[in-house]
């Protein structure tokens, strides 16, 4: 979808529970425009963020248009958290 996407500028927030679960990193990091950012949630790794995607803590513009997928909680909970900002 990234590498197909007319956005200048993109954001990618990639998360998974372990290092082992990664998958696409180094497809992630040749897209043309794409700023990522990878959360790690269960182990500390160097190099990426350990702990949970926190939706509120990013500025985004008031029309930015979203995709969220994964396990149907953390689903629910961005979509609460970009809700009530």
């Amino acid at each position: 979808m990234a590498t197909h996407c007319d956005v200048p500028d993109k954001t990618l927030l990639y998360s998974v529970p372990y290092h082992q679960d990664l998958f696409y990193e180094e497809r992630i990091k040749k897209i043309h425009n794409l700023h990522y950012e990878i959360y790690i949630t269960r182990e500390e790794v160097e190099g990426y963020h350990f702990g949970r995607l926190d939706a509120k803590k990013f500025t985004y513009a008031k029309d930015t248009e979203f995709y969220v997928c994964g396990n149907p909680q953390a689903v629910d909970q961005i979509i609460h958290d970009l809700s009530e900002k």
